[in-house]
């Protein structure tokens, strides 16, 4: 039977952003959680990604292990049917030096990354799902965005495709939800109220990362307390999470 697929862009980014949801489908099913850019990078990495990994304590020989079992662990944290589907696509910091900064890694798609739209959303066809759910890529980080236009060609092929908020972006900045909705490329909002079992597998995933867990919420103050925030006033006091129902490309501003 065809599963759901929760598409990560990184380690982290479905246990952040709709970890409560993977709990709650893994009690009947077995979801799949697809992250795209885990290729292992090369011995020698720019000084931008040296910095980043600096901030993770990690070394560029060791991240790809170390973010992997960060991945395995959280997996398992938010269910025992969780399934996980890793793709070698390069993180950007890896793969195009002109993501030399965070106003690039945060900026304009680099042309050279467009044909890598197509090939990942061939890559996620393959898996057959019964519905895919991407990021909305607020906050505008260009993995983000390839994974969203890579979602967009999926329901222009006729897929069931949703996105989500991505976090910790949106917690950052709340407007960033509202600018990406104001392209026109989603519609029809759905929410997930999550009980406390599945918020706790939730924050326990989230607590599988602990090379992020400083870098992710070093202005948001304790973790589980900004994402217990943020999903309150989601479901308007209850805990919630919430996507879009995304549309094909063609659709609201072009390639967005």
């Amino acid at each position: 039977m065809a599963q759901t697929v929760f598409v990560a862009p990184h380690p982290d980014d479905v246990a952040l952003s709709c970890g409560g949801t993977v709990a709650l489908a893994a009690r009947t099913g077995s979801p799949i959680i697809a992250t795209l850019f885990a290729g292992r990078p090369a011995d020698e990495v720019s000084e931008f990604a040296a910095f980043q990994h600096e901030r993770w304590g990690v070394d560029a020989a060791s991240v790809a292990t170390a973010r992997l079992a960060e991945d395995e662990a959280a997996a398992l944290a938010l269910g025992e049917t969780v399934q996980q589907v890793r793709f070698d696509y390069l993180d950007a910091i890896y793969r195009n030096p002109a993501y030399s900064s965070d106003d690039a890694l945060f900026g304009t798609l680099q042309d050279d990354d467009l044909p890598l739209i197509d090939q990942i959303v061939a890559d996620l066809a393959r898996l057959d799902a019964s519905e895919y759910v991407v990021p909305l890529a607020a906050g505008n980080h260009v993995d983000h965005q390839l994974a969203f236009r890579a979602g967009r060609r999926l329901a222009g092929r006729g897929a069931s495709v949703w996105a989500y908020a991505d976090i910790p972006y949106v917690i950052d900045n709340p407007r960033a939800i509202t600018e990406r909705l104001a392209r026109g490329t989603v519609r029809e909002v759905h929410v997930t109220y999550l009980d406390d079992a599945a918020f706790e597998r939730k924050c326990q995933a989230v607590e599988c990362y602990p090379s992020q867990l400083p870098v992710l919420f070093r202005d948001l103050g304790d973790h589980r307390a900004a994402l217990d925030r943020h999903a309150r006033a989601t479901g308007g006091g209850k805990r919630a999470e919430v996507c879009w129902r995304v549309l094909p490309s063609g659709i609201g501003i072009r390639g967005n």
